[in-house]
């Protein structure tokens, strides 16, 4: 038997209709990924009313999913001021790279690279050939 509490629970569809929904689908938020947070969600509000919780509304549910989305799509690692002094922290990713470096990489990442081909020959390489020595 349901009782009143639960037909008051919104149900996936009023969610998705809800424009905190709309708009992480407007940001380009996966359907498939929010609709299975909703219904996550939903769940969950299903055990807090069984438990004497007062149903939440659809843009609870709907704020709650964004909420949520928006935290897990934020940038990782943070930027972070290693105030240890000379000490290297290994929690806080190591040595950064010098401006060399970086300017490095970011050449290598432009295209391709001979990083496992012989150029002389046109065969297969070693990725350790240019600092063997």
């Amino acid at each position: 038997m349901t009782t009143p509490a639960f037909r008051n629970l919104p149900s996936v569809d009023k969610v998705l209709d809800e424009p905190a929904i709309v708009g992480l689908l407007s940001d380009g938020y996966l359907r498939d990924l929010i609709v299975a947070t909703v219904r996550e969600r939903i769940a969950e509000a299903r055990d807090a009313v069984a438990n004497g919780a007062p149903p939440p509304t659809a843009a609870a549910v709907a704020q709650a999913v964004a909420d949520g989305m928006q935290r897990t799509a934020t940038a990782w690692p943070t930027p972070v001021l290693n105030a240890t002094g000379v000490i290297l922290h290994t929690n806080l990713g190591r040595a950064p790279l010098s401006t060399e470096s970086l300017h490095a990489v970011a050449a290598a990442a432009q295209g391709y690279a001979d990083l496992e081909i012989n150029l002389l020959d046109g065969k297969r390489g070693s990725r350790y050939t240019a600092v063997a020595q």
